[in-house]
């Protein structure tokens, strides 16, 4: 049974900007880039403000290129340079500013993430999300969890009520997601976070982890969390 085919970010993109230098050809505030963000933001027929630097998958801690059976656990490494704003160029050779790092486990329940970020130069993050999905389709009633505000929620734009939340859970008919993040592990203690710990917009569900943050080079920030899907 297909659970989720939503073709949109679930490992939230970034509005991140470089300090100096500089140098893109379209510097204007707000802009995503990474994730699904290109450099127009407007899908197809533009240039990708991300470059994937790798991508490994492991069948039960066993490397594997080609291979087909069962398995108890699946894991995907992958990692990605991600432009900046300011720093992206209509030619896609914009110069990179941030590497996000992935670690996606699947034991046939739940999907464990870890995430590293670390920046290639010293950078000002006005917003991640972390994680996020699209609630209004198969799962339109949502709630927060560990926030001020529990109460039921349908296909309506709210916020948790705090910077405090480790998730979300959202259901339909027939179908059920959780997207969690581990509030003991450094960027789920909220250190880098505003006002607001999770929020559900224009029929998207978000984790909100950076807002207005300076982070320097050589410096790596950890975010663990996950995903579940099932039958309602």
């Amino acid at each position: 049974e297909t659970l989720a085919t939503n073709g949109t970010d679930w490992h939230a993109p970034f509005i991140v900007r470089a300090t100096e230098n500089i140098d893109g050809d379209n510097v204007e505030s707000g802009h995503f880039t990474g994730g699904n963000h290109q450099y127009n933001n407007q899908g197809s027929g533009s240039t990708a403000t991300a470059r994937s630097v790798s991508l490994r998958f492991f069948v039960d801690g066993q490397e594997v290129v080609s291979q087909k059976g069962y398995a108890n656990m699946i894991e995907i490494r992958w990692t990605n340079n991600v432009q900046g704003y300011n720093t992206k160029k209509a030619d896609g050779t914009g110069r990179e500013i941030l590497q996000e790092r992935h670690r996606l486990i699947f034991d046939g329940y739940e999907w464990k993430e870890t995430i590293e970020l670390e920046p290639l130069e010293t950078v000002f993050m006005e917003r991640w999300y972390g994680l996020q999905f699209v609630y209004s389709t198969n799962y339109p009633n949502y709630r927060y969890i560990g926030a001020a505000d529990r109460t039921l929620h349908t296909n309506e734009s709210s916020d948790c009520g705090g910077k405090d939340a480790d998730g979300i859970v959202a259901y339909g008919d027939k179908h059920r997601v959780e997207m969690t993040i581990d509030s003991s592990v450094d960027l789920g203690k909220r250190t880098l976070s505003g006002s607001t710990g999770a929020l559900c917009s224009n029929g998207k569900a978000y984790m909100f982890i950076i807002d207005y943050k300076q982070m320097n080079v050589g410096e790596v920030y950890r975010l663990c969390g996950g995903y579940k899907f099932m039958s309602n």
